[in-house]
């Protein structure tokens, strides 16, 4: 079986905008999720470990071509 919990994050001018959606996890599942990130997250800024893999994604703005 597969879970997916998707976070969106957006930065505004007017602040942070958050938006979730969670297919499969319960509240407590995804606070355990986010809590062992945190922790990953830690680590990594104190140097004690380093990512095996990193996925990102990212949306290049076009301009028309004139």
């Amino acid at each position: 079986m597969k879970k997916k919990y998707i976070l969106v994050v957006t930065e505004t001018d007017e602040g942070l905008n958050f938006r979730s959606k969670s297919d499969g996890f319960n509240a407590l599942e995804i606070l355990g999720v986010l809590t062992s990130k945190i922790e990953d997250i830690k680590e990594q800024m104190a140097g004690r470990i380093r990512p095996k893999f990193i996925e990102r994604n990212f949306v290049e703005d076009k301009k028309p071509t004139e």
